[in-house]
């Protein structure tokens, strides 16, 4: 089973969950937020004869903030000047939206899709985020900004950070915003890391921290990594800091692999082992793979197996990648749920062979339409 170290991934989906105790208006909103996510992925790959049907369904979409990532997202798929403008209409809607949150998440979305007024769409972002009651969310906001703002409003996330009271968000957020601090404030921030609740959101800031960080302070860092109980977050966190000790290297890529192997669902499994697996040696590599193409085989859960299924495939060989990706594609067009068969079917599309492509978007398609449908 020869590995394919430079294949092309498909790009992650969120999947929703039951919709149960769902109010109708969450249930549309969520249900926004699915084809919003749906149309994102497929964006790239519209054949022409889509694009304005799709830019439609877009400005149909009833979520303010769904509606903006829909079209920031398409703007990339239209040449100019229509580009812009699909980034304008996103700006106007996103200006508009009530919810601070909101409107912080959506500003940070359009920013990217317009280069030529990045910095001030990031300060209309970073005024919002200044704003959100919740110090949870307006640490998130921040965090989200922390590696996109320009020093001048780098500086003003700091202060905006430093007077958020509880103590874990705060720690994460100024992880995140590192780069501003001076080293004796690095190295405080680093002692305090335990503190951040979220064993994901403390692995992400420990990273953040490390490469900002003087050698001698390195270790702690991975000691506190070591420290971690979440498997997935630990694996992440080792594996990625693999690179800071060239010489404990290939043994923190062999332990990274190892606390990966414990996470208990096949999909979160395959996430992260793919990012490791080239590192090992091709035997272990091959019998780890026989593994885990197993255990995703043996899922029942459809849309699941469709996503592990199609993150181990980019670990394959050309021939065997392409068997792999048709199986993803079966269980992903045995989901039963439209909104969902579309978003996984959209996430497949990018690592399928191109011939397909078209294909699959029409398939992405009727399932949106079906979902929509009267």
């Amino acid at each position: 089973m020869a590995a394919k170290p430079d294949g092309v991934r498909p790009p992650q989906t969120g999947l929703m969950g039951a919709k149960a105790t769902m109010t109708i208006t969450q249930q549309r909103a969520s249900d926004d937020w699915s084809e919003a996510r749906t149309i994102s992925l497929l964006a790239a790959h519209l054949p022409d004869e889509l694009r304005t049907h799709m830019l439609t369904r877009a400005r149909h979409l009833e979520d303010q903030s769904a509606r903006v990532r829909a079209l920031s997202s398409l703007a990339k798929a239209f040449p100019e000047p229509l580009a812009t403008e699909l980034g304008d209409e996103a700006l106007a809607i996103a200006r508009h939206i009530k919810s601070h949150w909101l409107r912080a998440r959506s500003l940070i979305a359009v920013a990217l899709r317009l280069p030529e007024r990045k910095t001030q769409v990031l300060n209309e972002a970073l005024s919002a985020a200044a704003q959100i009651p919740s110090e949870s969310q307006r640490g998130q906001a921040l965090a989200n900004l922390a590696g996109l703002l320009p020093d001048d409003l780098a500086d003003q996330a700091v202060v905006l950070a430093r007077a958020i009271g509880n103590d874990s968000v705060r720690t994460q957020c100024l992880a995140f915003l590192g780069r501003r601090l001076p080293v004796e404030e690095r190295l405080s921030l680093l002692k305090a890391v335990p503190i951040i609740v979220d064993e994901f959101l403390r692995s992400h800031a420990l990273l953040a921290l490390t490469e900002l960080l003087p050698a001698q302070a390195k270790g702690e860092a991975l000691e506190c990594a070591r420290g971690l109980s979440e498997p997935a977050a630990q694996a992440r966190a080792l594996g990625a800091m693999a690179a800071h000790f060239p010489s404990q290297q290939h043994a923190l890529r062999q332990e990274a692999v190892s606390r990966a192997r414990d996470i208990p669902d096949p999909h979160d499994r395959a996430e992260v082992l793919v990012d490791h697996v080239f590192s090992l040696p091709e035997r272990q590599r091959n019998r780890i793979l026989e593994d885990e193409l197993t255990a995703a085989r043996l899922t029942d859960d459809a849309p699941f197996r469709a996503l592990a299924l199609s993150r181990l495939a980019q670990c394959l060989s050309e021939g065997e990648s392409l068997a792999v990706m048709q199986e993803a594609l079966q269980s992903a067009r045995a989901i039963e749920d439209d909104g969902l068969r579309a978003e996984v079917l959209a996430s497949l599309v990018g690592a399928l062979p191109e011939i397909q492509r078209a294909t699959i978007v029409h398939e992405a398609l009727e399932a949106m339409e079906r979902r929509t449908a009267p």
